[in-house]
C-alpha cells in the first residue's frame, strides 16, 4: 500500500506520456480512455481504492477524508466529465486535447501538494 501510495504519482505521469502519444497520432478516444485511467489509477493507489471499486461518491468520500480542498476534487470530476463526454463524442482539434494533457498534469500536481 506505501508503496503504490509513493509511486501514484510516477505511474500518472507516465499514462500522461503515453496519452501524448496518441494526441501526436491523431488518436482521440485513446488519449481520453488513457487520461481517465491516469486520474482514476492515480486516486486510486493515494486512496487505497481498488479502481473497480472507485467511484465518483467514494473518491469524493476519500478526498474529503484526506482533507482535500472541495476546489481541487470538484476539477477532478469536472475533468473526468469532460474527458468521458469527449472520449466518445466527435470534434474538439488538438488544441482541446493539449488543454486537457496540460489541466490533467497541473491536477495531479496540485493533488500530490494536498495528498
Amino acid at each position: 500500500v506505501f508503496m503504490k501510495n509513493k509511486k501514484a504519482g510516477r505511474v500518472a505521469q507516465s499514462r500522461l506520456k503515453l496519452a501524448k502519444t496518441f494526441v501526436d497520432n491523431g488518436d482521440r478516444t485513446a488519449f481520453y480512455k488513457e487520461v481517465i485511467t491516469a486520474l482514476l489509477g492515480y486516486l486510486s493507489d493515494k486512496l487505497n481504492i481498488s479502481q473497480g471499486k472507485l467511484d465518483r461518491q467514494k473518491a469524493k468520500e476519500g478526498l474529503a477524508a484526506k482533507k482535500v480542498e472541495d476546489e481541487l476534487v470538484n476539477k477532478w470530476l469536472d475533468l473526468m466529465n469532460r474527458c468521458e463526454y469527449a472520449q466518445f463524442a466527435p470534434g474538439g482539434g488538438d488544441e482541446e486535447l493539449s488543454n486537457v494533457y496540460d489541466e490533467t498534469a497541473q491536477l495531479i500536481g496540485e493533488f500530490e501538494k494536498a495528498l
